[in-house]
């Protein structure tokens, strides 16, 4: 079989005149020689034959959702066809190509911007599919949503109930994250997987909300009007100023000074504690612990990072589950060694696993949507 040979069976394929056994080897060329680069484009051949066979095969990818693709599509392309052409004595000549399957694993993507508010009338407004514009006026209250990433929350005339019993909850599941602009003009982003119920309208002598996961804090100053934030088993007491909190059930609280000054305050024994920034109260069951941080690695997350800086690879994993949505399994480490990394959340599950395997020295595998230590 020669390289002419091989370029019919490319132009079958682009044709879709291709038998399933023919189709499947030029799917498993493409795997093997795309996905893994190890193949150069030795021989010449038109652009425009690339660009087809390239689309042709990102069609095949929507269509079924098995094939993984490059970034970098010229190259890619050229190294498609050169390796398909390259391989094809191997498979056709000894006829392998009656048994070749594609057995391309999935790729996740990352998270996006979604939630669910869910409003003192009981009322459930899916955040990702609703209209932008005003979702409901309450108590004086108007909420809006300004475009597809945040909601508004504003006055348009006196609160006829200036109390906390009314509340509002803004529910962001594993891969979303959604910010929110409270009624006293302060903004909370919330991470994945996190809750946070706030009323409709402040009180005159004090502004509450509670969190479950992980929020970044900016709060309008009003000397009048303290700002709390209720987490597990702490309270974060601020004026006006910067902060990121992290309390996701099971695991201890990390809260974080960007900027200004805060107070934590255990709940349990009732001891608080001033921050001043670049600080991080760690609350546990066990214990409480100030201590110096790098701010820029805490609220990475918001600027589209992930920064592991002798991060421990559970709490790592951890991460990535929640912005993925992925099931962790992690019953085969023995070590919980650390490690240093940094990863784009916009990037697909299976580049930040290899980042991630790469800085621990363990292999990582996907499996639907677990990712196994192996």
């Amino acid at each position: 079989m020669t390289p002419h040979d091989g370029n019919n069976l490319l132009k079958r394929y682009l044709d879709g005149q291709c038998s399933e056994y023919e189709s499947a080897v030029v799917k498993t060329w493409y795997n093997e020689i795309a996905l893994k680069n190890t193949q150069k484009p030795d021989f010449e051949t038109t652009e425009h034959f690339k660009t087809k066979c390239w689309q042709r095969l990102i069609n095949e990818e929507r269509r079924i959702g098995r094939i993984r693709i490059v970034k970098n599509i010229s190259i890619a392309a050229a190294a498609v066809i050169a390796g398909m052409v390259i391989l094809t004595n191997k498979y056709l000549l000894n006829n392998d190509y009656h048994n070749a399957t594609v057995n391309v694993i999935k790729d996740i993507p990352p998270g996006s911007n979604k939630g669910t508010l869910i409003l003192t009338n009981g009322t459930h407004i899916d955040l990702q599919t609703a209209p932008n514009g005003q979702l409901a006026l309450l108590n004086g209250v108007s909420i809006n949503k300004v475009d597809d990433k945040q909601i508004v929350c504003q006055y348009v005339q006196s609160a006829v109930n200036n109390s906390d019993t009314a509340t509002n909850v803004l529910q962001v599941p594993n891969a979303g994250q959604y910010k929110i602009t409270l009624p006293d003009g302060s903004i909370v982003e919330l991470n994945a997987a996190t809750t946070l119920r706030f009323p409709t309208a402040f009180r005159k002598n004090g502004r509450t909300v509670t969190l479950t996961g992980e929020g970044y804090f900016v709060i309008s100053k009003d000397q009048n009007s303290p700002f709390e934030v209720n987490s597990n088993n702490q309270t974060v007491k601020v004026l006006g100023t910067t902060f990121n909190i992290s309390s996701y059930t099971g695991e201890a609280v990390l809260t974080t000074l960007v900027d200004g000054k805060i107070v934590v305050r255990n709940n349990s024994s009732q001891v608080s504690k001033n921050l001043i920034p670049g600080q991080q109260m760690v609350l546990s069951e066990q214990h409480s612990l100030l201590k110096d941080i790098n701010v820029d690695e805490v609220i990475a997350w918001k600027n589209g990072f992930f920064i592991f800086n002798e991060t421990p690879l559970s709490e790592a994993l951890k991460q990535i589950s929640r912005w993925y949505d992925v099931r962790i399994d992690t019953s085969s480490i023995k070590d919980d060694k650390v490690i240093n990394a940094e990863c784009r959340r916009s990037d697909l599950l299976l580049k930040v696993l290899e980042k991630v395997e790469r800085a621990s020295g363990i292999k990582l595998s996907l499996d639907g949507r677990v990712v196994k230590a192996i």
